[in-house]
């Protein structure tokens, strides 16, 4: 898959597993990621290296990911 100049969504990427995901698409060429999270179980401290990149975007949701309105907004 060729993620190149493409905005990528992740989706928990204030968690564990979703920052260490963000770390390497900003290695990769993307345009922008989104990083979708509710902060219940993510820290923003996770994202500390990343928020440095001026292509990470950071979306907090307020209700859940079935919310297809918050999904469309991001």
């Amino acid at each position: 898959m060729n993620i190149l100049g493409k905005n990528i969504l992740v989706t928990g990427g204030a968690g564990f597993i979703g920052s260490h995901l963000v770390d390497m698409l900003l290695q990769e060429d993307v345009a922008k990621v989104i990083v979708f999270d509710n902060f219940i179980r993510g820290d923003i401290k996770n994202l500390e290296q990343a928020l440095q990149d001026d292509r990470v975007e950071i979306f907090e949701v307020k209700g859940d990911l079935i919310r297809v309105d918050e999904v469309n907004r991001a």
